[in-house]
């Protein structure tokens, strides 16, 4: 029976292998034509991927119109989303899917995931339309084969701190001596009393349970010093989104495991930023070329802060058990305020990069090489796979 098992394994992930090959195939779009325009330019100055040149057709305007050229995973609903998020924005821009407006528009806006060939690229380019590629997600996740689109791109936006438009999870500024001298006065009076229904220790909830890092050995192993409580697909217990009953009763952790799914540059999603503005301490898995992202110092614990996983559990057993430690991690409540999290609130760094005339015309020379340039690898079909291979033997016992 289990040699019958295993080749049906093998002949399903077979023929997974091939259903996602055939989407990486299809995804191919064709070349937009606009090299040899961009390679007749003056050159002034060659970043990696990326060249800049000496001269670049800019107007100022009272709104910028940005045109979204491509769904988000096949569906339009962030279309909505931005043309409500846009509006927060200290310039006026207007957001649209109407592809009649190619020719009015300052931005052509395009999600990374869906560059399908069926979509097709815009066939009129103004010289001074900026065409922006955006995704949210690290590179070991992005699949999709993007050797074809050579000086097709002007602006990559990004989490990456070295992407055109930078798209952080989230932001942080010092707050003013007004707010700061408030903030005080409740840390030192009422702290205590505001977590009081704080009565639960570690939590996680995780739905995706196929990743690079293997972050559920990591959680199985803390398991065993620590009690951990596990919500979603992938745990024990359930939890649905946008319950009450759920939230009230997440909110009742003191410590929330939030582990990334790769260990790529700058990664630090927006697990973070939502823990500690829920009012918990996360418990995170950074490696040092993720430390770079302009997080707030001492409000989360690193698993790889530790010589191993048992030294974690007993340091957060630690600080479970001290009012003075565990507080520690909230003092930054007193010095800073989250201004911007989630992938939506960044857009309004892109209305602002199109409403700055400093910002020198580009392209980006290979999109396939600037998402490669990272320290984690970037995904493939197989590497999809083997996610799912990696779990099932771990479900197996091994």
């Amino acid at each position: 029976m289990s040699a019958v098992r295993g080749r049906r394994f093998a002949a399903i992930f077979l023929l997974l292998y091939i259903q996602v090959w055939m989407l990486c195939l299809i995804h191919n779009s064709t070349f937009t034509g606009n090299e040899t325009s961009y390679l007749e330019a003056e050159v002034t100055k060659s970043q990696k991927h990326v060249i800049q040149f000496s001269n670049r057709e800019w107007e100022d305007k009272p709104n910028r119109l940005i045109l979204i050229w491509t769904p988000m995973f096949l569906k339009w609903n962030w279309v909505d989303i931005l043309q409500q998020e846009i509006k927060k924005c200290e310039h006026a821009c207007t957001i649209t899917s109407d592809r009649s407006q190619i020719q009015e528009a300052d931005a052509v806006l395009f999600h990374i995931f869906d560059l399908w060939f069926w979509l097709g690229m815009p066939k009129y380019r103004h010289p001074s339309q900026v065409w922006v590629v955006w995704w949210a997600e690290p590179a070991t996740r992005v699949w999709p084969d993007l050797r074809r689109f050579q000086y097709t791109f002007n602006w990559t936006m990004n989490y990456r701190r070295d992407s055109t438009v930078d798209a952080a999870f989230g932001v942080a500024v010092p707050l003013s001596k007004e707010e700061k001298k408030e903030k005080e006065i409740w840390f030192n009076s009422e702290f205590f009393t505001s977590k009081k229904h704080k009565v639960n220790g570690v939590a996680i909830t995780n739905s995706d349970c196929y990743d690079e890092v293997q972050r559920y050995r990591l959680v199985e192993e803390l398991r065993q010093y620590v009690p951990v409580d596990f919500y979603g697909r992938c745990g024990n217990l359930s939890c649905p989104r946008d319950n009450e009953e759920c939230n009230i009763k997440l909110e009742s952790y003191k410590f929330m495991i939030q582990f990334e799914n790769s260990y790529c540059d700058d990664y630090v999603s927006e697990k973070y930023w939502n823990s500690i503005q829920r009012g918990h301490i996360p418990i995170v898995n950074w490696k040092k070329q993720q430390l770079y992202y302009p997080v707030i110092n001492h409000t989360f614990i690193n698993i790889f802060d530790f010589p191993d996983i048992k030294s974690a559990a007993e340091y957060i057993k630690m600080v479970t058990l001290s009012d003075e430690l565990y507080r520690s991690y909230f003092k930054w409540i007193t010095e800073y305020k989250v201004v911007k999290s989630g992938i939506w609130a960044q857009f309004c760094n892109l209305c602002d990069a199109l409403n700055d005339p400093k910002r020198p015309a580009q392209v980006i020379e290979d999109l396939q090489a600037w998402v490669e340039d990272d320290t984690c690898a970037k995904g493939t079909p197989w590497k999809f796979m083997e996610r799912r291979i990696n779990r099932h033997i771990f479900d197996m016992g091994f």
